[in-house]
């Protein structure tokens, strides 16, 4: 990372370094600050196509390991968004150490914005889980290196919307490959999770003739989709048995498993969410059980696309935007492909797609791939 300032301390824990080498990360920074308490990790993963790029996440982890591992595995799924979506980025990830209920605090995003000003441009974030408009506003209090507020005049559709609709078309890819026809009338889809990208997912399906089933903790919103689209309601825990034609996981990671896998009963599995596999490996019983899976970087690149183009000298253009974001099921067709060829999993066929980009980077500056 050019200009980049000293980022690991003396006294951090040699076995740290595990995770960090075994995914290929470049830095990760243990930040600090005393006046308000801020304990956050900012990681830093393959910087070879760009600035790193990643939102912030505020979530209260059960111990600083499982933050770390969180941060490595969300930054280096934003390596792989950026390559696969032909994005000139790099994959990066903060997420901010909460305590269970506590809300919010504007003076911890303030010291977070200026950690992020020292980098000078070479990292920038946007909204995660836990952070929103107000958040990412109190950080672009001190540093300019924010995406995702939509500057003054600017006529801009909300990011959740972006990544929605990139959701929607991949999903709409897998069945085309299935089925031999991509509308989704009378197609019925179990949506896991209805946060901001989740419900507008859920009214664009709707709009579009599909059965909605949906679970979420927030009963709230249950009853929402409910008296909205006439959804079927069902516990979060008994989501995954249920009877469809997609699965859509739009709530955290980690919900595609070992377990979980055997008790899917449809034929595409394409969410939003991110990480969406528990391990790499899950996406191979998906493929022994002939579920079409539509990998998470890919189909979920719309926020970071929509986001980015923010940062374009030329300006933000919705056109253009849409235009990039309408390329996934193209990605998603040229996937299925490598996958159908090569006879394997539709994750190892997306992670050697965004890796040959990597590699042709790497070869053009001269660096080994």
């Amino acid at each position: 990372m050019p200009g980049c300032p000293l980022i690991c301390g003396s006294n951090v824990k040699t076995h740290y370094f595990d995770g960090i080498e075994s995914r290929g990360h470049e830095a990760v920074l243990f930040c600090h600050d005393r006046d308000s308490g801020l304990k956050a990790l900012i990681a830093f993963h393959d910087t070879t196509l760009g600035p790193a790029a990643g939102g912030t996440r505020r979530w209260a982890y059960a111990s600083e390991a499982q933050a770390l591992e969180d941060v490595l595995r969300l930054s280096q799924g934003m390596t792989l968004k950026c390559s696969a979506a032909g994005l000139d980025y790099g994959g990066g990830k903060i997420v901010i150490l909460s305590e269970p209920g506590a809300p919010p605090s504007r003076q911890q995003y303030l010291a977070l914005g200026r950690f992020i000003d020292r980098f000078q441009g070479h990292y920038v974030t946007g909204e995660d889980v836990g952070t929103g408009d107000r958040e990412l506003g109190w950080i672009s209090e001190t540093t300019r290196w924010v995406v995702g507020l939509p500057a003054e005049g600017m006529d801009k559709p909300e990011t959740s919307a972006q990544t929605a609709l990139g959701v929607r078309l991949g999903m709409e890819a897998c069945l085309r490959r299935l089925r031999g026809r991509r509308d989704l009338q009378g197609v019925t889809v179990a949506v896991q999770g209805l946060g901001h990208v989740g419900m507008k997912l859920a009214h664009a399906l709707a709009q579009r003739g599909a059965r909605l089933v949906v679970s979420d903790l927030d009963s709230a919103k249950v009853e929402q989709a409910v008296s909205r689209w006439q959804a079927q309601a069902v516990e979060p825990e008994d989501i995954y048995s249920k009877q469809c034609d997609v699965f859509s996981p739009c709530a955290l990671g980690g919900t595609i498993n070992r377990q979980t896998v055997n008790r899917l009963r449809c034929k595409v599995v394409a969410g939003s969410a991110n990480n969406q596999l528990d391990d790499d490996s899950d996406a191979e019983l998906l493929f022994r059980r002939e579920i079409v899976y539509a990998p998470d970087f890919v189909v979920n690149a719309g926020g970071a696309i929509d986001n980015l183009a923010m940062l374009d000298p030329a300006g933000y253009n919705a056109g253009r935007v849409e235009e990039q974001i309408r390329q996934i099921p193209n990605r998603i067709e040229r996937i299925l492909d490598i996958s159908d060829q090569q006879s394997l999993s539709t994750q190892d066929a997306a992670l050697q797609m965004a890796r040959e980009r990597l590699d042709a980077a790497r070869r053009a500056r001269g660096e080994p791939s």
